[in-house]
């Protein structure tokens, strides 16, 4: 069983174009019956309004069409019970907790994918398409994302998925992929399921396939806005410059965003990714690789951009442990931790290493102020049966 995605699976624009035919390998399994009937709301249209990455870069906002997911900014709060006056978390979980909040899309899922998702179904709908299609192991966020939100845009979904190792995560994210009414299909590797995705909707159709973690380079302009919007909250007041940023490392796009657009906005922070997946998918030459491919990609669309060239994460390596999609114990303490101190709903692959991390710098005395960015959506979801191909990962 692979255990990483590998590389292979996400680097490309981004896009890719099909029709709609049954799938003949993989081992197929449709939603479940009781599954609850979604019935898309009328579908808002493609927005191409102002916000950091757009305001500073107006060439991309004409070429790159966007589609509001989120409530930005979202909230920056100051977390002293789960550690002391160094802590502030950006809660990217719950973007009702948004200044700016209005009820729409945004109440439905939370979570860092909708930034990166907001780019992809922005020019899915600039195509005409009708149909997403993504990849991810049987417990992606990415998947589940893409699924809620897609299904409230309009979009039929379909997920191909790929075996991880059970955890609390896998459980809670398959029976919600259940409930979604996307369809869900098993492969034996996220590679597999890519390939067959590609034979299966050639150009020309109405499908839009959207990359294992939406780590491309215009799912990464989702987290170079990031950065930026970090930036601005700063110069509002709603926290000191931290001196670190911590974020899970899973395919890359996240950290090296973040990067970039802290670098942009001009904010001397280190992003700190604290590895989730392993070092053969992610490494120091992968977050190379997709660093100057996002910048190559938005200086095509906007020469302005700059080659910026010192916007790099740091990889802390320390809490992996036995791999992608495997508790381990110091993960699984700073979840109870967040949970008991602070409510924070953190998960056990994710962002409870990348917590564990945080808090052992700060214990063995690292300075602050320091932002956690909490991008496991804490919204509450639909649950139901999942299809018994996917059982034995509950």
């Amino acid at each position: 069983m692979r255990s990483g995605i590998d590389r292979r699976a996400f680097l490309g624009a981004g896009v890719v174009l099909g029709c709609h035919r049954r799938i003949e390998s993989g081992v197929e399994a449709g939603p479940s019956p009781s599954a609850p009937a979604v019935v898309p709301s009328a579908p808002p249209p493609v927005v191409r309004s102002p916000y950091p990455l757009f305001e500073r870069f107006p060439a991309l906002a004409k070429s790159l069409p966007r589609i509001e997911l989120g409530r930005y900014p979202s909230a920056i709060e100051p977390a002293p019970a789960l550690l002391d006056d160094r802590l502030y978390v950006k809660r990217d979980d719950d973007f009702t907790r948004s200044a700016s909040f209005r009820e729409g899309v945004a109440r439905i899922y939370g979570g860092g994918k909708a930034r990166k998702l907001e780019l992809f179904f922005g020019e899915a709908r600039a195509l005409g398409k009708r149909r997403i299609v993504t990849f991810g192991g049987v417990g992606s966020n990415q998947a589940l994302a893409a699924a809620l939100l897609g299904r409230a845009l309009g979009f039929t979904v379909r997920l191909y998925l790929a075996p991880q190792p059970p955890s609390s995560l896998t459980k809670k994210n398959l029976a919600a992929d259940a409930a979604s009414g996307a369809e869900l299909r098993l492969f034996p590797s996220v590679v597999q399921a890519r390939a067959v995705a590609e034979r299966e909707f050639p150009p020309g159709s109405d499908a839009y396939l959207i990359a294992p973690g939406g780590t491309t380079p215009l799912g990464t302009l989702g987290f170079v806005n990031a950065g930026l919007e970090l930036a601005a909250d700063v110069r509002a007041g709603a926290m000191p410059a931290p001196k670190r940023v911590y974020v899970p490392l899973g395919l890359g796009g996240t950290a090296v965003g973040l990067a970039l657009g802290c670098a942009l906005g001009g904010l001397a922070t280190e992003i700190v990714a604290v590895r989730a997946s392993n070092p053969a998918t992610v490494n120091e030459a992968t977050l190379r690789a997709i660093h100057d491919e996002t910048i190559a990609f938005a200086r095509t669309r906007d020469p302005s951009f700059p080659a910026i060239e010192a916007a790099r994460p740091r990889i802390d390596g320390r809490f992996v442990g036995g791999g992608y999609g495997v508790p381990t114990a110091a993960g699984d303490n700073a979840v109870e931790r967040a949970r008991a101190t602070v409510g924070w709903a953190l998960e056990p692959v994710y962002t409870g290493k990348a917590m564990a991390a945080l808090l052992a710098d700060a214990a063995a005395g690292a300075p602050g102020p320091v932002l956690f960015w909490n991008t496991q959506s804490s919204r509450p979801v639909a649950e139901a049966p999942v299809p018994a191909a996917f059982e034995r990962f509950l």
